[in-house]
């Protein structure tokens, strides 16, 4: 008990001077030489610098750019066209950065080869989309920042594709992320959507730590050159839902550690994994109608008391290595007849079973029409359709009436 209280001890302090040195990155950040700035009067500085702008309003690149770009102006669109900005991945250096600005776009960039391609700090309201961030350490990198939306990009080869940290509100959508150590990154951030990205081949998916109230929907997380990695991690992270992703062949497909708890998994796709799930020191949280299927270790729980089951009839998962029969039903599993949930349970450890567990497909809840209900509408829409008719017809005879004398 004492080693692990030391191991959980070094790896709380190992993530605390992640963070720290983090921050001091943001405090700390030496300009390069070249560094272009979009003024917050609109002025280009210096003015000979491969970008330009008619209105004050959209600024775009006219060749490729080898510089920093600070934009410190707001209400803006910032287009790179296609043109490369191009770095040497030098610590602390940036592509363009945002501080204090609210307001701006970001499209058509191509930035290769910086520490953070993108980096937000204390800025609101700016949309980051259909960019192309290659080779970069990170590749958008949002610091105390709110309301950001971040779609339809292209992020390969760094340390992190996304990293979110102390910030809120905001939307990560729709981008491909591959080949990075880490995929999406959230740490002490708050109310953001992460939906319908594509993450392939990254050793981490998506992770979060203490973080809160946020929703993983849609994400397909798979690594078919890799394994040894993380689908969905979340560390003393609380009250997030995980639905409907896919998390395929790695090492973990979903891992809840250290406090995590109040988190609900709903409706996910976890296969070919070395652990389908694996909870260590996590509880209170509600798994149920995922997939776990062929991988190799469904579910591992240490120390931990969690629901695997949505109660009866509604079921709990499917399990492709589920060996149970389905001849009963019932709140007890006791009565006649079968209803597609295994008549005993799928036991994890002496503390956790799911006691419903669904068989062969997991359906979804489907509206079903109360035939007799129907009946009555369609009546009533009849009735409402003859009677509308004949207040026109009495109507039409009136008027005729009145006309004549």
């Amino acid at each position: 008990m004492k080693m692990l209280a030391r191991t959980v001890s070094a790896t709380l302090l190992a993530l605390l001077l992640f963070d720290l040195w983090m921050l001091s990155l943001n405090i700390f950040t030496v300009r390069a030489v070249g560094t272009i700035f979009i003024r917050s009067d609109g002025t280009i500085d210096p003015a000979t610098a491969s970008i330009s702008s008619i209105d004050g309003i959209t600024y775009t690149f006219t060749n490729s750019v080898s510089d920093e770009i600070v934009v410190e102006k707001s209400n803006i669109i910032v287009d790179g066209a296609g043109f490369p900005l191009q770095g040497t991945r030098t610590l602390n250096s940036t592509g363009l950065l945002l501080a204090g600005v609210s307001n701006v776009l970001i499209r058509g960039m191509n930035i290769i080869g910086f520490f953070s391609a993108v980096k937000l700090e204390w800025s609101s309201d700016i949309e980051i989309i259909g960019n192309s961030l290659t080779n970069n350490d990170f590749g958008v990198w949002l610091h105390e920042s709110t309301r950001i939306t971040i779609s339809a990009n292209n992020i390969q080869g760094g340390w992190a594709g996304i990293n979110l940290a102390w910030s809120r509100n905001s939307g990560v959508q729709d981008n491909k992320i591959t080949d990075n150590e880490h995929g999406i990154l959230l740490h002490w951030s708050l109310n953001n959507d992460v939906s319908e990205n594509s993450l392939e081949d990254n050793e981490v998916g998506i992770s979060l730590a203490w973080s809160a109230n946020n929703n993983l929907e849609g994400n397909n997380m798979t690594n078919a050159a890799k394994r040894g990695s993380y689908g969905i991690r979340l560390h003393s992270s609380a009250r997030n839902t995980i639905i409907a992703n896919l998390m395929a062949n790695s090492l973990h497909g979903v891992k809840l550690i250290y406090e995590s708890t109040e988190n609900s998994l709903v409706s996910n796709n976890v296969t070919n994994n070395f652990y389908g799930i694996y909870v260590s020191y996590a509880s209170n949280n509600t798994i149920h109608h995922n997939s776990f299927v062929g991988n190799t270790n469904q579910a591992k729980s240490y120390k931990s008391v969690n629901t695997w089951d949505d109660g009866y009839p509604s079921g709990g998962n499917y399990w492709s290595d589920y060996r149970g029969v389905d001849e009963k039903s019932g709140l007890g599993q006791d009565q006649l007849g079968s209803d597609e949930i295994g008549d005993t349970p799928y036991i994890i450890d002496e503390n956790n079973r799911d006691r419903y567990p669904i068989i062969g497909e997991i359906h979804q809840p489907t509206f079903i029409v109360d035939m007799h209900l129907l009946y009555v509408i369609l009546a009533m829409a009849v009735v409402g359709s003859i009677g509308s008719a004949f207040f026109l017809i009495r109507r039409r005879k009136k008027t005729k009436v009145s006309r004549g004398s």
